[in-house]
Protein backbone atom coordinates (compact mmCIF):
# COMPACT_ATOMS: atom_id res chain seq x y z
CA UNK A 1 0.00 0.00 0.00
CA UNK A 2 2.97 2.31 0.47
CA UNK A 3 3.21 2.64 -3.30
CA UNK A 4 -0.06 4.56 -3.38
CA UNK A 5 1.59 7.45 -1.58
CA UNK A 6 3.10 8.54 -4.86
CA UNK A 7 -0.34 9.02 -6.34
CA UNK A 8 -1.08 11.65 -3.75
CA UNK A 9 1.81 13.98 -4.51
CA UNK A 10 0.66 15.90 -7.60
CA UNK A 11 3.21 18.30 -9.02
CA UNK A 12 6.02 17.15 -6.74
CA UNK A 13 7.30 14.09 -8.56
CA UNK A 14 8.13 13.35 -12.19
CA UNK A 15 5.16 12.07 -14.16
CA UNK A 16 4.94 8.34 -14.86
CA UNK A 17 7.83 7.56 -12.55
CA UNK A 18 7.94 5.58 -9.30
CA UNK A 19 10.18 6.76 -6.48
CA UNK A 20 10.60 4.73 -3.29
CA UNK A 21 10.73 6.39 0.13
CA UNK A 22 12.31 4.58 3.09
CA UNK A 23 13.46 5.33 6.62
CA UNK A 24 16.56 6.96 5.11
CA UNK A 25 14.25 9.67 3.74
CA UNK A 26 12.77 10.29 7.20
CA UNK A 27 9.82 7.92 7.23
CA UNK A 28 9.22 6.37 10.65
CA UNK A 29 8.62 2.65 10.24
CA UNK A 30 8.32 0.33 7.29
CA UNK A 31 4.94 -1.43 7.60
CA UNK A 32 2.56 1.16 6.17
CA UNK A 33 -1.08 0.88 7.27
CA UNK A 34 -2.67 4.10 5.98
CA UNK A 35 -1.95 6.99 3.63
CA UNK A 36 -3.79 10.29 3.92
CA UNK A 37 -3.57 13.44 1.76
CA UNK A 38 -4.70 16.80 3.12
CA UNK A 39 -6.04 19.85 1.31
CA UNK A 40 -2.88 21.84 2.07
CA UNK A 41 -0.73 19.34 0.18
CA UNK A 42 0.58 17.32 3.11
CA UNK A 43 0.69 13.53 3.06
CA UNK A 44 0.46 11.52 6.28
CA UNK A 45 1.58 7.90 6.53
CA UNK A 46 0.91 5.63 9.48
CA UNK A 47 2.86 2.46 10.22
CA UNK A 48 2.44 -0.65 12.32
CA UNK A 49 5.85 -0.35 13.90
CA UNK A 50 6.97 3.28 14.33
CA UNK A 51 4.09 5.74 14.57
CA UNK A 52 3.30 8.26 11.81
CA UNK A 53 5.17 10.42 9.29
CA UNK A 54 4.27 13.62 7.47
CA UNK A 55 5.44 14.80 4.04
CA UNK A 56 5.36 18.53 3.26
CA UNK A 57 7.45 21.07 1.37
CA UNK A 58 10.45 20.37 3.61
CA UNK A 59 10.39 16.59 3.19
CA UNK A 60 9.50 13.76 5.57
CA UNK A 61 9.17 14.05 9.35
CA UNK A 62 8.55 11.08 11.63
CA UNK A 63 6.55 11.26 14.87
CA UNK A 64 6.77 8.87 17.81
CA UNK A 65 7.16 11.14 20.86
CA UNK A 66 3.86 12.29 22.30
CA UNK A 67 1.82 9.53 20.71
CA UNK A 68 -0.37 7.12 22.69
CA UNK A 69 1.43 4.22 20.98
CA UNK A 70 3.46 3.29 17.90
CA UNK A 71 1.41 0.53 16.25
CA UNK A 72 -1.09 2.53 14.19
CA UNK A 73 -4.30 0.88 12.97
CA UNK A 74 -6.43 3.96 12.20
CA UNK A 75 -5.83 7.39 10.62
CA UNK A 76 -8.34 10.22 10.08
CA UNK A 77 -8.33 13.87 9.07
CA UNK A 78 -11.23 15.66 10.76
CA UNK A 79 -13.18 18.55 9.25
CA UNK A 80 -11.36 21.00 11.54
CA UNK A 81 -8.02 19.96 10.03
CA UNK A 82 -6.78 17.91 12.98
CA UNK A 83 -5.23 14.47 12.48
CA UNK A 84 -6.50 11.56 14.56
CA UNK A 85 -4.48 8.38 15.08
CA UNK A 86 -5.71 5.10 16.57
CA UNK A 87 -3.37 2.48 18.02
CA UNK A 88 -3.34 -1.26 18.49
CA UNK A 89 -3.06 -0.77 22.26
CA UNK A 90 -6.41 1.08 22.26
CA UNK A 91 -5.00 4.59 22.62
CA UNK A 92 -6.02 7.63 20.53
CA UNK A 93 -3.88 10.68 19.68
CA UNK A 94 -4.81 13.96 18.00
CA UNK A 95 -2.46 16.32 16.15
CA UNK A 96 -3.69 19.92 16.35
CA UNK A 97 -1.96 23.31 16.36
CA UNK A 98 1.43 21.65 15.79
CA UNK A 99 1.30 19.42 18.86
CA UNK A 100 0.10 15.96 19.84
CA UNK A 101 -2.66 15.40 22.39
CA UNK A 102 -3.48 12.04 23.94
CA UNK A 103 -7.27 11.87 23.74
CA UNK A 104 -7.71 8.31 24.97
CA UNK A 105 -5.25 6.36 27.06
CA UNK A 106 -4.02 2.91 26.04
CA UNK A 107 -5.60 -0.18 27.51
CA UNK A 108 -9.22 0.60 26.59
CA UNK A 109 -11.33 -2.37 27.79
CA UNK A 110 -13.13 -2.48 24.43
CA UNK A 111 -9.89 -3.36 22.67
CA UNK A 112 -7.77 -1.94 19.80
CA UNK A 113 -9.11 1.09 17.93
CA UNK A 114 -9.49 -0.39 14.44
CA UNK A 115 -11.77 2.18 12.78
CA UNK A 116 -11.98 5.99 12.91
CA UNK A 117 -14.81 8.08 11.45
CA UNK A 118 -16.15 11.59 11.98
CA UNK A 119 -19.86 12.14 12.50
CA UNK A 120 -21.83 14.89 10.77
CA UNK A 121 -21.75 16.87 14.04
CA UNK A 122 -17.96 16.71 14.28
CA UNK A 123 -17.86 13.94 16.88
CA UNK A 124 -15.13 11.29 16.55
CA UNK A 125 -16.17 7.65 16.56
CA UNK A 126 -13.88 4.67 17.14
CA UNK A 127 -14.72 1.08 16.26
CA UNK A 128 -13.09 -1.43 18.58
CA UNK A 129 -13.08 -5.21 18.97
CA UNK A 130 -16.05 -5.33 21.30
CA UNK A 131 -17.71 -1.96 20.99
CA UNK A 132 -17.71 1.65 19.83
CA UNK A 133 -16.38 4.81 21.48
CA UNK A 134 -17.44 8.41 20.83
CA UNK A 135 -15.65 11.70 21.58
CA UNK A 136 -18.02 14.69 21.56
CA UNK A 137 -15.28 17.29 21.90
CA UNK A 138 -15.24 17.17 25.69
CA UNK A 139 -15.37 13.57 26.82
CA UNK A 140 -15.37 9.95 25.67
CA UNK A 141 -18.23 7.51 25.96
CA UNK A 142 -17.88 3.77 25.40
CA UNK A 143 -20.67 1.63 23.95
CA UNK A 144 -20.03 -2.05 24.54
CA UNK A 145 -21.36 -4.63 22.11
CA UNK A 146 -22.55 -6.61 25.12
CA UNK A 147 -24.57 -3.83 26.75
CA UNK A 148 -28.02 -2.44 26.05
CA UNK A 149 -27.08 -0.45 22.95
CA UNK A 150 -28.06 -3.15 20.47
CA UNK A 151 -24.60 -3.60 18.99
CA UNK A 152 -25.31 -7.28 18.69
CA UNK A 153 -22.61 -8.81 20.89
CA UNK A 154 -20.08 -9.50 18.12
CA UNK A 155 -16.73 -8.06 17.11
CA UNK A 156 -16.95 -4.69 15.34
CA UNK A 157 -15.85 -5.16 11.72
CA UNK A 158 -16.72 -1.80 10.14
CA UNK A 159 -17.89 1.70 11.01
CA UNK A 160 -19.61 4.26 8.77
CA UNK A 161 -20.79 7.84 9.32
CA UNK A 162 -23.42 8.82 6.75
CA UNK A 163 -24.26 12.33 5.62
CA UNK A 164 -27.62 12.31 7.41
CA UNK A 165 -25.86 12.02 10.78
CA UNK A 166 -26.40 8.31 11.33
CA UNK A 167 -23.55 6.09 12.57
CA UNK A 168 -23.59 2.52 11.24
CA UNK A 169 -21.67 -0.26 13.01
CA UNK A 170 -21.16 -3.64 11.39
CA UNK A 171 -20.26 -6.60 13.56
CA UNK A 172 -19.70 -10.30 13.16
CA UNK A 173 -23.29 -10.81 14.29
CA UNK A 174 -25.18 -8.10 12.40
CA UNK A 175 -25.68 -4.39 11.77
CA UNK A 176 -26.68 -1.51 14.07
CA UNK A 177 -27.43 2.21 13.70
CA UNK A 178 -26.95 5.08 16.15
CA UNK A 179 -29.88 7.49 15.73
CA UNK A 180 -31.09 10.18 18.15
CA UNK A 181 -28.73 9.03 20.89
CA UNK A 182 -29.58 5.34 20.80
CA UNK A 183 -28.27 2.19 19.11
CA UNK A 184 -30.85 0.14 17.22
CA UNK A 185 -30.22 -3.25 15.67
CA UNK A 186 -31.10 -3.37 11.97
CA UNK A 187 -33.88 -5.88 11.52
CA UNK A 188 -33.03 -7.76 8.34
CA UNK A 189 -31.89 -11.31 7.70
CA UNK A 190 -29.76 -10.13 4.77
CA UNK A 191 -26.82 -9.04 6.94
CA UNK A 192 -26.04 -11.82 9.45
CA UNK A 193 -22.37 -10.81 9.57
CA UNK A 194 -20.85 -7.60 8.19
CA UNK A 195 -17.50 -7.39 6.37
CA UNK A 196 -17.64 -3.81 5.03
CA UNK A 197 -19.74 -0.62 4.76
CA UNK A 198 -19.93 2.16 2.15
CA UNK A 199 -22.18 5.14 1.43
CA UNK A 200 -22.40 6.15 -2.22
CA UNK A 201 -23.07 9.52 -3.80
CA UNK A 202 -26.79 8.77 -4.20
CA UNK A 203 -27.13 8.22 -0.43
CA UNK A 204 -27.33 4.43 -0.60
CA UNK A 205 -25.61 2.34 2.06
CA UNK A 206 -23.88 -0.79 0.78
CA UNK A 207 -23.09 -3.70 3.06
CA UNK A 208 -20.66 -6.53 2.37
CA UNK A 209 -22.29 -9.37 4.28
CA UNK A 210 -21.23 -12.92 5.01
CA UNK A 211 -23.31 -15.99 5.75
CA UNK A 212 -22.89 -19.74 5.48
CA UNK A 213 -23.14 -19.63 1.69
CA UNK A 214 -20.42 -17.02 1.23
CA UNK A 215 -20.15 -13.29 0.59
CA UNK A 216 -22.97 -11.17 -0.81
CA UNK A 217 -23.74 -7.45 -1.08
CA UNK A 218 -26.80 -5.63 0.19
CA UNK A 219 -27.96 -2.13 -0.78
CA UNK A 220 -30.10 0.00 1.53
CA UNK A 221 -31.96 2.84 -0.17
CA UNK A 222 -35.25 4.59 0.60
CA UNK A 223 -36.00 2.11 3.37
CA UNK A 224 -35.59 -0.96 1.15
CA UNK A 225 -32.97 -3.71 1.25
CA UNK A 226 -31.84 -5.33 -2.00
CA UNK A 227 -29.54 -8.35 -1.99
CA UNK A 228 -26.97 -9.15 -4.68
CA UNK A 229 -25.70 -12.71 -4.44
CA UNK A 230 -23.03 -13.51 -7.03
CA UNK A 231 -21.17 -16.27 -5.19
CA UNK A 232 -18.15 -14.20 -4.11
CA UNK A 233 -15.70 -15.42 -1.45
CA UNK A 234 -14.26 -13.50 1.49
CA UNK A 235 -13.22 -14.47 5.00
CA UNK A 236 -11.68 -11.15 6.07
CA UNK A 237 -12.72 -7.52 5.71
CA UNK A 238 -13.99 -6.32 2.33
CA UNK A 239 -12.77 -2.87 1.19
CA UNK A 240 -15.32 -0.97 -0.94
CA UNK A 241 -15.17 2.28 -2.89
CA UNK A 242 -17.25 4.22 -5.41
CA UNK A 243 -15.49 5.39 -8.58
CA UNK A 244 -16.17 8.63 -10.46
CA UNK A 245 -18.64 6.95 -12.81
CA UNK A 246 -20.72 5.65 -9.87
CA UNK A 247 -19.52 2.04 -10.06
CA UNK A 248 -19.09 0.07 -6.83
CA UNK A 249 -15.74 -1.68 -6.37
CA UNK A 250 -14.89 -4.29 -3.75
CA UNK A 251 -11.94 -6.50 -2.89
CA UNK A 252 -12.79 -10.17 -2.32
CA UNK A 253 -11.02 -13.50 -2.33
CA UNK A 254 -12.65 -14.12 -5.69
CA UNK A 255 -10.87 -11.06 -7.09
CA UNK A 256 -11.63 -7.37 -7.53
CA UNK A 257 -15.33 -6.98 -8.32
CA UNK A 258 -17.20 -4.09 -9.92
CA UNK A 259 -20.91 -3.32 -10.07
CA UNK A 260 -21.77 -0.74 -12.76
CA UNK A 261 -25.44 -0.43 -11.83
CA UNK A 262 -26.63 -3.39 -13.86
CA UNK A 263 -23.93 -6.09 -13.99
CA UNK A 264 -21.23 -7.54 -11.74
CA UNK A 265 -17.78 -8.20 -13.15
CA UNK A 266 -14.83 -9.96 -11.50
CA UNK A 267 -11.19 -9.15 -12.30
CA UNK A 268 -8.26 -11.42 -11.39
CA UNK A 269 -4.60 -11.81 -12.33
CA UNK A 270 -5.80 -13.35 -15.58
CA UNK A 271 -7.12 -9.89 -16.51
CA UNK A 272 -3.79 -8.20 -15.81
CA UNK A 273 -4.00 -7.54 -12.07
CA UNK A 274 -0.82 -7.76 -10.00
CA UNK A 275 -2.59 -10.35 -7.85
CA UNK A 276 -6.03 -11.55 -6.89
CA UNK A 277 -6.09 -11.07 -3.11
CA UNK A 278 -6.39 -7.78 -1.26
CA UNK A 279 -4.10 -7.34 1.79
CA UNK A 280 -5.39 -9.59 4.57
CA UNK A 281 -7.95 -8.14 7.01
CA UNK A 282 -7.56 -4.60 5.69
CA UNK A 283 -10.48 -2.22 5.07
CA UNK A 284 -8.27 -0.29 2.65
CA UNK A 285 -6.60 -0.91 -0.68
CA UNK A 286 -8.49 1.24 -3.22
CA UNK A 287 -7.86 4.72 -4.57
CA UNK A 288 -10.13 6.47 -7.06
CA UNK A 289 -8.53 9.24 -9.12
CA UNK A 290 -10.22 12.35 -10.53
CA UNK A 291 -9.58 11.12 -14.08
CA UNK A 292 -11.87 8.15 -13.40
CA UNK A 293 -9.15 5.54 -13.00
CA UNK A 294 -9.16 3.07 -10.11
CA UNK A 295 -5.99 1.99 -8.34
CA UNK A 296 -5.83 -1.24 -6.34
CA UNK A 297 -3.24 -2.52 -3.88
CA UNK A 298 -2.93 -6.30 -4.20
CA UNK A 299 -1.18 -9.21 -2.53
CA UNK A 300 -0.17 -12.36 -4.38
CA UNK A 301 -2.53 -15.04 -5.66
CA UNK A 302 -1.43 -17.65 -3.13
CA UNK A 303 -1.25 -15.85 0.20
CA UNK A 304 -1.78 -12.24 1.34
CA UNK A 305 1.73 -12.10 2.80
CA UNK A 306 3.67 -14.14 0.23
CA UNK A 307 5.80 -11.15 -0.73
CA UNK A 308 4.25 -10.91 -4.18
CA UNK A 309 1.59 -8.63 -5.62
CA UNK A 310 1.80 -4.93 -6.38
CA UNK A 311 -0.39 -2.06 -7.57
CA UNK A 312 -2.80 -2.16 -10.51
CA UNK A 313 -4.58 0.66 -12.35
CA UNK A 314 -7.85 0.37 -14.26
CA UNK A 315 -8.37 3.09 -16.88
CA UNK A 316 -11.94 2.13 -17.80
CA UNK A 317 -10.99 -0.58 -20.25
CA UNK A 318 -7.65 -2.13 -19.34
CA UNK A 319 -5.50 -2.96 -16.34
CA UNK A 320 -1.88 -1.87 -15.97
CA UNK A 321 0.12 -3.41 -13.13
CA UNK A 322 3.21 -2.19 -11.29
CA UNK A 323 5.34 -4.59 -9.26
Amino acid sequence: MALLALLLLPGRLPADQWINFTSQDGIAGSIVTHILATENGEVWISTLDEGVSRYDSTGWQGFTNGLAGVQVVGLLRASDGSIWVAFLNGGISQYRNDRWLTQSESGNPLGPAWFLVEGADGSIWVGRDTGVSRFDGLQWRDFSSRDAYALGGGKVTSLLATRDGVIWAGTTTGLSRFIDGEWTAVSTSEVPSVRGLLQTSDGSVWVAAFDGSGLHFVRYRDGLWVRFDEGFRANGLVPMVESVDGSIWAGTESGVVRYDGSDWQTFTSADGLAGTLMPSDSPHGFLTASDGSVWVCLAGDDAPLDGKGGVSRYDGGNWTSFT
